[in-house]
């Protein structure tokens, strides 16, 4: 009889881990004459068991992990192809993968993030807009056409005075019905600006070439600190006159309470109508020699063409004006109290400077620096009564993150910016909403300031002592107003000397209710069956 036994072998240096034979004779072993199948094996096995451990061992974890190996693969590649359908079913256009692509960022793909952008474009549920934006981002992506895809670039602007070749740029009306069922029935300010949408190569007519100069007689050679921007009209003389009498004075200012800086003044300018009026141009011509701060372009001058004026000025500031430290872009129907804003940007300047000294380097949030009235989660109007009307044919989605066109405030850099990305930006009939459509592309939230009042105040606010006094700006002022509302900041009371900027009214209150409200009265329209919808109000 055969017994396995375990031995201790000093050949492998393990203990008690390889089974050894041991042989035991038996009277009834010796008179046996026959033996088993099972008990040859046994005995081979037990003969060849150094063979076993060297060789068979490895052979067997080798196979044990190449099954593990196998299926760990097999799971993944699962897992990764359902991924990857729904990534491909997001971002694929024309059998074509599109990267979603950043916030920010000049060197990655131009499909960006975004509420207003769509990825699925579907010619009955998508507006004209969104559809040809989609296709300038896919024009533009380093994904989709390599090699010929260009990233963001800050590139010198050529001289606008210089006249380019005419490209067409009109749609044609049977290509508008085709893409727009609805064109016909469409007012005809959408109309007009929905042909023309691809246009801005528009002559400059007015140019002032040496306004931003530094140099001898300059201010003692320093930069603007604050370019005013303002966008006005052709016959509105006697706003354009209250304006430089009052808060949109140039040179060398001072603050309410600090330094102040060097201010510079541009009215912004189209062309009133489409026949020429020589009287009116000759009061152009007299008042530009006069006062020399018209930038007036040869296009007409529409609501829906303010877009045209926001284009047309960062192409101009980036040629004419690159290094003004803010700039101010407002209507000519705001009063703004430039002593006040003044302080309120040298103090931004004086914190930068500040952190960019504390840890040593180039501070860069001033790139991305423009304040205002926030307007966040707009949707389009769809009244076609309405002056902002935007049929949904045109446009599909809500407005992004945008601060009101009445006025607001940002710096020349992000102004350089601005005019890099308005390219790849089509034009959109609301101005205020079309930069923030750029400053969605760049990744910058503007940031809100309460002072800004571009909607005007809230009710009874008006009337408060010193209101005025804590605001930056309030929208739709006449001339009339913006004169004396300009001799009180000169000279104001003695109890508003120290008023501090307006903050946001906090809400009111509710008013507490009762321990034991009453208790409602059942519904008897109800049945007993049924339930009643006011019960999860």
């Amino acid at each position: 009889m055969r017994i396995c036994i375990l031995k201790k072998i000093k050949n492998y240096g393990f203990q008690n881990l390889i089974p050894v034979c041991r042989r035991q004779t038996s009277e009834r072993d010796d008179h046996s004459t026959s033996k088993s199948l099972v008990y040859k094996v046994t005995s081979k096995i037990c003969c060849f068991r150094r063979l076993l451990c060297c060789v068979c061992m490895p052979v067997l974890l080798t196979v044990c992990v190449f099954v593990y190996i196998t299926l760990s693969v097999c799971l993944s590649m699962t897992s990764l192809q359902t991924v990857q359908e729904s990534l491909t079913a997001a971002y694929t256009i024309n059998g074509k993968f599109t990267a979603p692509g950043l916030e920010a960022g000049p060197v990655h793909a131009a499909h960006p993030k975004g509420t207003f952008w769509r990825s699925q474009l579907n010619p009955n549920k998508t507006g004209l807009w969104n559809r040809l934006q989609y296709k300038l981002d896919l024009f533009h992506s380093l994904v989709l056409r390599p090699g010929k895809g260009r990233p963001l670039s800050f590139q010198k602007p050529v001289p606008m005075l210089a006249r380019t070749a005419v490209t067409a740029c009109v749609f044609s009306p049977a290509s508008l019905e085709k893409a727009l069922p609805d064109f016909h029935t469409l007012p005809f300010r959408i109309k007009e600006f929905i042909s023309r949408m691809l246009c801005q190569d528009y002559a400059l007519i007015t140019d002032q070439p040496g306004l931003c100069d530094t140099g001898p007689g300059k201010a003692g050679g320093t930069r603007p600190f604050l370019l005013l921007a303002i966008k006005s009209q052709d016959e509105h003389y006697e706003q354009r006159r209250v304006i430089r009498d009052t808060w949109g004075k140039t040179g060398q200012l001072r603050g309410r309470k600090g330094k102040g800086g060097l201010v510079r003044r541009v009215f912004l300018l189209g062309k009133s109508g489409i026949r020429p009026n020589h009287t009116q141009e000759e009061l152009l011509n007299l008042e530009n020699a006069r006062y020399g701060d018209l930038l007036r372009w040869d296009f007409k001058d529409t609501f829906f063409n303010l877009t045209l004026k926001d284009v047309l000025f960062w192409h101009w500031l980036a040629l004419r004006c690159p290094h003004a430290h803010f700039v101010f872009k407002g209507d000519d129907d705001v009063f703004l109290q430039t002593p006040a804003l003044l302080d309120y940007l040298q103090e931004r300047v004086e914190k930068e400077e500040k952190k960019a000294a504390a840890v040593q380097k180039h501070d860069r949030q001033l790139e991305s620096f423009i304040v205002g009235d926030v307007i966040p989660l707009a949707q389009p109007i769809r009244s076609k009564d309405n002056k902002y009307y935007i049929p949904e044919s045109l446009y599909t989605g809500t407005y992004p993150t945008y601060t009101g066109g009445g006025g607001v405030v940002y710096s020349g850099a992000l102004a350089l910016r601005l005019q890099a990305v308005s390219p790849r930006v089509h034009l959109f009939p609301i101005d205020d909403v079309y930069v923030g459509m750029c400053l969605e592309r760049l990744g910058v939230i503007p940031t809100h300031e309460p002072a800004f009042l571009t909607f005007d105040f809230p009710d009874g606010e008006e009337e408060l002592p010193c209101a005025y006094h804590s605001i930056l700006l309030v929208h739709k002022r006449s001339p009339e107003v913006v004169r004396r509302l300009w001799a009180e900041v000169l000279e104001p009371p003695a109890e508003c000397h120290n008023t501090s900027l307006r903050v946001e009214p906090e809400p009111k209150k509710k008013p507490k209710e009762d321990k034991d409200p009453p208790k409602a009265k059942p519904n008897k329209s109800v049945k007993k069956h049924e339930i009643d919808i006011m019960d999860f109000m």
